[in-house]
């Protein structure tokens, strides 16, 4: 199992790690996970494997991925903004949607 509790898809691709400490990920999987220049990814260790997960902005309070506003190094939706300044609470969070990065 992976992290995050999905199977784990093997390629049989092998990369080497260059002097500067790169790999390059090929072009059929950037296109498979929708990866581009600048696409966000996250470091996770997983016993002795080393995990790349796909970084997608989400709100803070339920998980939204849509409508969102930087506010202080984080991001927050819109409905979520607007019951903060209406003083609701906060609602539950989102399971995350599966999908490219």
């Amino acid at each position: 199992m992976a992290a995050g509790g999905a199977e784990m898809d093997s390629t049989g691709i092998v990369r080497r790690v260059d002097d500067l400490g790169r790999i390059v990920i090929p072009k059929g999987l950037r296109s498979r996970l929708g990866l581009g220049p600048g696409s966000p990814l996250a470091f996770a260790v997983d016993g002795d494997r080393l995990v790349l997960l796909c970084e997608r902005p989400a709100c803070v309070f339920c998980g939204r991925a849509d409508h969102l506003r930087p506010y202080g190094g984080k991001f927050i939706c819109g409905p979520c903004a607007a019951g903060i300044a209406s003083g609701e609470a906060a609602p539950a969070q989102q399971a995350a949607t599966p999908g490219g990065c």
